[in-house]
């Protein structure tokens, strides 16, 4: 027996009541280019003149390489696939994110990554890439 308590016959049985599917999901895509525009058009206008669009390019670079850093990117190839964000250490991603930001000569305060974090929010929210189920449900 699982945590669910069914038996092998007993799913077996409910799988074959299910109807078949030929349908393939076709998960959002991560777009660089929009995510870049959504960013630009969500910043104050002090960032967005502190920030070029390839700094935006190299920030969000940077994330997406922490991400896959820390195993919680399941495709490198489509950023967008990403699991278990209530297992992410936000703190540690945004320190991660600052210093190599600084190495690449684009210097960055937490509370100007944090307005960069919400306009890829927005872009999120416009895609239907974030999920609607609450985090005390994923734990």
């Amino acid at each position: 027996m699982n945590k669910f308590n069914l038996t092998y016959e007993k799913l077996t049985e409910l799988l074959r009541q299910q109807p078949i599917r030929n349908e393939v999901i076709d998960y959002p895509t991560f777009d660089d280019e929009e995510v870049i525009e959504v960013i630009m058009d969500s910043i104050s206008d002090d960032l967005r003149k502190k920030l070029s669009r390839e700094d935006i390019r190299i920030i969000i670079d940077l994330e997406f390489k922490y991400l896959e850093i820390v195993n919680l990117l399941i495709d490198p190839d489509n950023p967008s696939l990403v699991t278990y964000m209530a297992d992410l250490d936000g703190d540690a991603m945004d320190a991660y994110v600052i210093e190599k930001a600084q190495i690449r000569g684009i210097p960055l305060s937490t509370d100007e990554l944090q307005e960069i974090w919400a306009g890829e929010d927005v872009y999120y929210d416009i895609n239907g890439m974030l999920s609607e189920v609450p985090l005390e449900e994923l734990n």
